[in-house]
């Protein structure tokens, strides 16, 4: 079973704790064995000055947390992956 969801937006503090949004969506993979499934959340920076490059690092941290808690409670954390998309680049 494969699934991509929609994109959502998720809303986080800044340095100087001012609202900045960045965009998510979670996608499912599997070869076909249970051991094999994984979910990927996918992180979209829609706008250059978000997150701030300086503070790239701390909001990446509170907006992985923060989709952890509210989609996968109880999910083990080895099957999650984490993609961060920004300027045409991809890091996983």
């Amino acid at each position: 079973m494969s699934y991509s969801g929609g994109f959502k937006d998720i809303v986080y503090a800044d340095e100087d704790r001012a609202p900045r949004v960045l965009k998510y969506r979670i996608v499912f993979v599997d070869d076909g064995s249970l051991a094999a499934m994984h979910a990927i959340i996918h992180l979209v920076q829609s706008d250059a000055a978000d997150p701030p490059s300086n503070f790239l690092n701390a909001a990446l941290d509170a907006v992985l947390n923060k989709v952890v808690a509210n989609e996968f409670e109880g999910v083990r954390v080895d099957q999650l992956h984490l993609v961060f998309e920004a300027n045409s680049a991809l890091v996983e």
